[in-house]
């Protein structure tokens, strides 16, 4: 007797665990961008860090492109919420030795 009440409380368990897992899940959406990377993700970083006005013209703003960078663009094509100092992309760098 009591282990029909154990399997008979194991089996009502086990089925209301399965019914859990078919909620939908709600993945919270991102609210900033923030960039890592070099010269193809740099907004003009160089002399912000350095005080040294690099790259020379003909670079519009210090950047090393003639225009805005990806990172720049891709808010406005997502929503998400982007301002320059989020941007931590500098021109030359690299990682390891």
């Amino acid at each position: 007797m009591t282990f029909e009440i154990s399997f008979r409380r194991l089996a009502i368990g086990a089925i209301a665990a399965a019914f859990t897992g078919l909620a939908p899940a709600r993945a919270q959406a991102p609210g900033s961008l923030y960039v890592f990377g070099d010269s193809l993700s740099d907004n003009g970083n160089i002399p912000r860090l350095t005080g040294v006005p690099y790259p020379p013209p003909p670079y519009v703003g210090y950047r090393f492109s003639n225009g805005p960078v990806w990172a720049e663009y891709l808010p406005g094509l997502t929503g998400l919420n982007f301002k320059p100092s989020n941007d931590y992309a500098v021109g030359g760098a690299f990682a390891g030795p």
